[in-house]
């Protein structure tokens, strides 16, 4: 990883990893636990879930506006741990003692872990390149979703299955136990200032309005396409006559989206080395590009055929593949772009509006899904084409930016 990565890439990895882990292991076991433990009706478990999950998406803002005012990177991710660690210990004491009020406690300390964390974590790991436009750059952020993603998949396997069936509280203690090695990899970061040259070139008013540009022209569609795609629009799938469980998509595209995030790493980098690596924006417009054909593609299958209906995994496969490239393009170099162009003095806090920003909306969507019930993929293909173009149009506005 290191042979085309800064020195302490290897470290950040896995911090990534395991903070993943620790959140995907408790959030397994949170509602369930609150409901047949805790004994919380489904009324207020759907009350509250709403209420703290909306509460840790904003928190990153006053995180990141903390940890540029007061702690620094290394301090504010020292401390995040410290509290994931915390929680931990007070979630697994809840749980024996079956308190509800060490269970809330439990929950602060959890919303600071993630409220220090996210903004200081990704400011680090952008911090790690010596100039904005270094070409390993979009490939570190591409290979940090795999560890992400490894955190998000092994946490529901290991903690919800040994939470669920021998106890909750050796759940929520194994999330903690994988959070201690945190501490330890933090201390081989070494202690690393904003590249001068990225900074150089943006002002305050600049990288707000080009987030805002990105969160409305970019985020926004996007989500909304992916989002469309949720719904199942068949019960089975045949291949050679055998029958699969139209349940497996989902886990099919993981799997696809997975291998994409290993190869592609490898593919900016080539292409950086012939210096043919597309900017930001044009990954931008490719993964636009590519969604809208998946979505296309969607639209035809749900056309075509019944839920009673059996389909071809190659037209579910093609389908599939789109929408992982589309994921590819978009997800790491967008988050890698916020990073390159927040201010100096206030990149955590920059950071953390963007995080804020993402993670309301998509609560907001999550817990009111009737807002997508009249837009169908044909609408949301309109949408992301309009909103490509208007990308296409203002490329120069981000180069001005970066």
């Amino acid at each position: 990883m290191n042979s085309f990565q800064p020195k302490a890439y290897s470290s950040l990895f896995f911090v990534f990893m395991f903070e993943r882990f620790y959140y995907y292991g408790i959030r397994s076991l949170l509602f369930l636990f609150m409901m047949k433990h805790l004994l919380f009706t489904t009324e207020k478990v759907e009350t509250f879930s709403v209420f703290y999950l909306w509460i840790i998406s904003l928190l990153p803002i006053l995180g990141g506006f903390m940890s540029d005012l007061w702690l620094g990177q290394k301090k504010a991710l020292k401390w995040s741990v410290i509290a994931m660690i915390s929680s931990c210990f007070l979630f697994t004491v809840s749980a024996l003692m079956g308190s509800s009020f060490i269970f809330y406690i439990a929950l602060f300390f959890m919303a600071i872990g993630g409220m220090l964390f996210k903004p200081a974590g990704y400011t680090t790991l952008s911090n790690l390149y010596n100039t904005g436009n270094d070409p390993r750059r979009d490939s570190g952020f591409t290979l940090i979703f795999v560890a992400i993603s490894l955190g998000a998949f092994l946490a529901p396997l290991i903690c919800g299955y040994l939470g669920e069936v021998i106890g909750w509280w050796l759940g929520f203690l194994i999330a903690g136990i994988f959070v201690i090695p945190i501490l330890f990899l933090l201390k081989q970061l070494p202690t690393i200032m904003p590249s001068k040259e990225s900074i150089s070139k943006t002002n305050n008013k600049n990288a707000f309005l080009t987030m805002l540009v990105i969160l409305l022209v970019v985020y926004i569609p996007v989500y909304l396409g992916n989002a469309s795609t949720e719904k199942t629009i068949f019960t089975q799938i045949s291949i050679y006559n055998f029958t699969i469980p139209s349940s497996w998509i989902k886990g099919f595209g993981s799997l696809l989206t997975s291998i994409f995030y290993l190869i592609f790493p490898w593919i900016w980098i080539r292409l950086a080395e012939k210096d043919k690596e597309p900017s930001s924006v044009y990954k931008f417009l490719l993964g636009m590009i590519f969604l809208i054909i998946g979505l296309g593609l969607y639209d035809f299958i749900a056309s075509r055929y019944q839920e009673s209906e059996t389909i071809s995994l190659s037209t579910i496969g093609i389908m599939t593949v789109f929408l992982s490239l589309s994921e590819i393009c978009i997800a790491p170099i967008i988050t890698s772009f916020i990073t390159r162009i927040a201010p100096k003095k206030w990149a955590m806090t920059f950071v953390g509006a963007w995080f804020a920003l993402i993670g309301s909306f998509s609560i907001l969507i999550s817990f009111r899904s009737d807002l997508l019930s009249n837009l169908t993929p044909i609408i949301i293909i309109v949408l992301i084409a309009c909103c490509a173009i208007f990308l296409l149009l203002l490329r120069k506005m981000f180069t001005r930016s970066i």
